[in-house]
């Protein structure tokens, strides 16, 4: 239940963003003509084509997410490369190898590359505090629906409350170096 809640959250907020992108980059390529003053070169603009009004066969078939996008290597599925390569645990997992490899720099390079991974590890334990939040007040919405068992919600309010303070004690210890 836990794993299909965090798979839906993240399929949302990959859309959300995909959205936003498509919103933004309409803006932009909208905005470029009004801008510059200049009509296209039969004069008058051209009318708005809808999605629907495309040449072409019709589909009505819906494509989730997943299908949309493309895996990392051809020979593992999307789900795998989106909810396991990508995900805050494995990214600090990552900074942890990059921790342990260590630095060989001298000077400025050694501070810079100190102070990046101390600022990506920082974001990362950051977002899994504010996901951790954000499942836990779904949890408590669900919960006062019915619709999970007051364990499940304990095992959330648990999860955020480490999530907290680990990101805490990050925050306690790091400092920039220069």
């Amino acid at each position: 239940m836990i794993k299909l809640a965090k798979k839906n959250w993240r399929r949302a907020l990959v859309v959300a963003l995909l959205l936003l992108f498509t919103l933004s980059a309409a803006g932009c390529s909208r905005d470029k003509g009004k801008e510059s003053g200049a009509a296209p070169p039969g004069g008058e603009p051209a009318p708005a084509v809808s999605v629907d009004d495309r040449p072409g066969p019709k589909s009505d078939v819906a494509l989730s997410l997943e299908d949309l996008l493309e895996p990392v290597h051809p020979d593992e599925p999307v789900a795998y490369t989106f909810h396991e390569r990508f995900s805050p645990e494995n990214a600090l997992a990552r900074l942890e190898q990059i921790a342990a490899f260590g630095n060989s720099a001298t000077g400025e390079t050694a501070m810079a590359f100190s102070n990046w991974v101390g600022a990506v590890e920082g974001t990362l334990r950051k977002q899994d505090y504010q996901i951790k939040k954000l499942e836990f007040e779904l949890a408590l919405r669900r919960y006062e629906a019915g619709e999970i068992a007051a364990g499940e919600l304990e095992e959330r309010e648990r999860a955020l409350e480490a999530a907290e303070s680990d990101f805490r004690i990050f925050w306690n210890s790091f400092g920039i170096k220069d």
